[in-house]
């Protein structure tokens, strides 16, 4: 059938079949490359723009690149009694929350409790293989680093 339709092409525009064949692969391969330069273009100026916010007020910090990061940290404080638990997350675990969203805060701190930190780590990971897969997001960093500690007081 491809035979078929290429010879048809061929003979319409005066071309041999390989000829025929050869000017579409041509053309399908001219388009491939433009498609990919695109993508590319577009990966370039998003990862641009994520390292414009890095390390910046309004933007994201990464204490690799600055130890004056770590005065950026969200703290917090609550009786001992009150506490149910406490969790570090690196920055690649904490992609579950931004750029994931695949959870809110709560609802990742409920999951660490009920099914352990490695069950963060599993749906960045799984987000990370599609990503890599399609293309769909670019990233400069697939896979991330992905720490997650966990505790509960009273918990062993």
């Amino acid at each position: 059938m491809m035979r078929q339709l290429a010879s048809e092409l061929a003979q319409r525009q005066g071309q041999s079949v390989a000829e025929a064949v050869r000017s579409a692969l041509l053309q399908a391969k001219e388009k491939l490359e433009h498609d990919r330069a695109a993508r590319d273009a577009q990966a370039r100026a998003v990862i641009d723009e994520l390292r414009a916010r890095r390390n910046r007020s309004g933007g994201y910090w990464i204490a690799k690149d600055d130890p004056q990061a770590a005065t950026q940290a969200v703290t917090g404080s609550v009786p001992l009694g009150q506490l149910i638990g406490a969790a570090l997350l690196s920055n690649g675990a904490s992609r579950v929350v931004d750029p994931y969203r695949l959870a809110e805060w709560p609802a990742v701190l409920e999951l660490m409790r009920t099914m352990g930190p490695n069950e963060i780590i599993r749906r960045v990971r799984e987000v990370e293989t599609l990503t890599q897969a399609t293309g769909s997001v670019p990233d400069s960093r697939l896979p991330d680093d992905a720490t997650v500690a966990y505790c509960e007081p009273g918990r062993t």
